[in-house]
């Protein structure tokens, strides 16, 4: 056998190897680490889901624990459509509003209020129900939210009898005559209304 007939049979036991070579899974699935994990892994190894309303109040935790992303996203959405400013947004989240703008400007939100710009009529009617739904701050409450003190329990000085009345007395009257004077009437009519036995003050003013 020559050279090259020796070469061209090794080439064709090679071929005929190739051929029954296991080339991957049999199952010609693709397996991944994750395909395995319980429930209680997936938990672990994904992070906290935030949801973020732009037409919604929010908390100063919830704002806080946003992406830097959707917290610009947010504050400008408040920004182009009521013209809010720090102290808006710190009626909102409950904070003083130098904590609003120390908190932008350390995290590098990149949001700017207008300078000297505040809120027109229309667009505080907008944020006041933004805030507080139909019921605007300042409106009275409805009946339904009127909150009744329950009725106070009797004390010890409650308890003792009320000292009763005294009988009504007759401290003054006044009598006008008019006509020829007759101070016998008079002193009779005196008599007939504060009684025979009256201690008293008599003061008398004529007019003739």
């Amino acid at each position: 056998m020559t050279d090259f007939e020796y070469d061209i049979l090794q080439k064709k036991r090679l071929a005929h190897m190739a051929q029954y070579r296991k080339r991957g899974s049999k199952s010609r699935k693709c397996s991944l680490s994750t395909d395995h994990m319980t429930e209680k892994q997936w938990k672990e190894r994904n992070g906290k889901v935030y949801t973020c309303n732009l037409n919604a109040p929010m908390s100063w935790e919830d704002f806080r624990a946003l992406s830097g992303t959707t917290q610009k996203a947010y504050i400008q959405h408040l920004i182009d459509r009521y013209n809010v400013n720090a102290v808006s947004l710190g009626q909102m989240f409950g904070v003083n509003p130098a904590s609003v703008r120390r908190f932008i400007g350390q995290n590098g939100l990149g949001v700017s209020f207008k300078v000297g710009s505040s809120m027109n009529k229309e667009q505080r009617a907008l944020w006041e129900k933004f805030l507080y739904g139909d019921h605007v701050a300042g409106d009275a409450l409805p009946a339904a939210a009127l909150v009744c003190a329950p009725p106070e329990e009797p004390t010890e000085d409650q308890d003792t009898p009320a000292p009763e009345p005294a009988p009504l007395k007759m401290k003054q009257f006044s009598l006008v005559f008019e006509g020829k004077l007759n101070m016998s009437m008079i002193v009779n009519s005196i008599l007939s209304i504060a009684g025979p036995n009256a201690e008293g003050r008599i003061e008398i003013s004529c007019t003739l």
